[in-house]
């Protein structure tokens, strides 16, 4: 991300920040593909200045099914229906720190696109290329206000709520909320000011699912799933997250049937208990 990781955002990370990769006999090695289709619909790309094209070579994603970062680019790539192939970079067994991972990304990690020449990291850049490169289907609105708030969400997400997660320290520091001091009170802060943003529409810009859904719903699938925010005190997140859990792009995300675990750890639901 774009903005300073504190230290459970570094644990995180090994869950899916981001991967710089290209076609390689070494991406071999440590890869497991799964072929994905257009789940959506099968239009042709629209490049910029209104020209059909068809890509060069299948696109490749490079991801882990456990990282909710892999989800946000997989997410986008689902929603607009385009051809690419997932590759499993197994986290687990470390190997997106093995010299043959290494040589394709020297950061080691996960998610990242490849789209003919071009390799692109970090989920939110791949998210924003997506969007500029396949523009069909539209996924920021058109009205500048609507569009000036999906930007404006963006640029919220990556400087002031993805620093609150505080998922990486409960998860993998086994830190509980007294371990945690303020940074409980940070994160749940930031929720409430994202409390208030969703509005009388279903999604955060309105009526249309926006790349600002796309952003922020993995950093809300692990405070709501994994750290139990109060849907009590948090209705409209809840709600949010439920109508996006709704739709078939997002319900197929592999990232659910992974996490499944992890809605069930009592001890990790910290939040359950805060107000």
């Amino acid at each position: 991300m774009m903005h300073q990781k504190c230290d459970d955002a570094e644990r995180l990370h090994q869950f899916g920040a981001m991967g710089s990769v290209e076609t390689s006999p070494c991406a071999a090695r440590v890869e497991r593909t799964i072929a994905r289709g257009r789940p959506e619909t099968d239009s042709v790309p629209i490049a910029a200045g209104g020209k059909q094209e068809t890509p060069v070579s299948r696109m490749k994603l490079y991801a882990h099914p456990f990282s909710n970062n892999s989800m946000r680019a997989q997410l986008s790539l689902d929603e607009k229906g385009l051809d690419y192939e997932y590759v499993k970079v197994d986290l687990f067994k470390g190997q997106h720190k093995q010299p043959d991972f290494l040589a394709i990304n020297p950061r080691g990690q996960v998610p990242a696109l490849v789209d003919g020449d071009v390799r692109i990291y970090e989920s939110v850049a791949i998210v924003q290329y997506l969007e500029y490169r396949y523009p069909d289907p539209p996924l920021i609105p058109s009205e500048p206000k609507r569009m000036a708030t999906c930007l404006r969400l963006i640029a919220e997400f990556n400087q002031k709520l993805d620093p609150t997660n505080i998922f990486g320290s409960v998860k993998f520091g086994g830190k509980r909320r007294a371990d945690l001091g303020d940074r409980v009170d940070k994160l749940l802060a930031e929720c409430r000011i994202w409390e208030g943003y969703v509005g009388a529409g279903p999604y955060f810009t309105g009526e249309a699912f926006s790349i600002a859904d796309i952003v922020v719903l993995p950093f809300f699938g692990t405070i709501i799933d994994g750290l139990g925010l109060p849907q009590a005190d948090y209705p409209r997140l809840h709600a949010w997250y439920e109508r996006c859990k709704s739709r078939r792009s997002v319900a197929q995300q592999p990232w659910f049937e992974a996490f499944v675990g992890e809605k069930k750890n009592q001890q990790q639901r910290i939040l359950a208990a805060a107000s």
